[in-house]
């Protein structure tokens, strides 16, 4: 967790307190090796950090798979578009080795940023 801390803290500083709180989102989930995260169909409700692994992105076009990106370890993994829009995922999200990840559901992360005071 504290890999995730210490990249939010190059973009914005958080005291003990309010990581403690930010932290509480989160959830730790351990995914094994070719693992799908996401499913082409699926809406992607979540943001992720990968502490451990790696990911490919990539959708299917007539049974053939096409990856459009790979994700490692201290990236973030989403499907945005589907994220933001609430639309189904064109591309599914697979673990490349066994991997975890610290995620948080939009339904956690629009809690969270209610609760901010500015």
């Amino acid at each position: 967790m504290e890999t995730l801390r210490i990249y939010f803290n190059k973009f914005l500083k958080l005291n003990d307190s309010e990581w403690k709180d930010f932290e509480s989102c989160l959830t730790k989930v351990n995914i094994s090796n070719k693992e799908q995260i996401l499913r082409q169909g699926e809406h992607c409700n979540f943001i992720a950090f990968i502490h451990e692994g790696s990911f490919r992105f990539y959708y299917d076009k007539n049974g053939e798979e096409k990856i459009t990106a790979f994700n490692f370890k201290g990236d973030f993994v989403s499907n945005y578009r589907s994220f933001l829009s609430g639309k189904p995922s064109d591309h599914f999200i697979e673990a490349m080795q066994d991997a975890v990840i610290y995620k948080i559901n939009l339904q956690e992360l629009i809690l969270y940023t209610i609760n901010i005071k500015i």
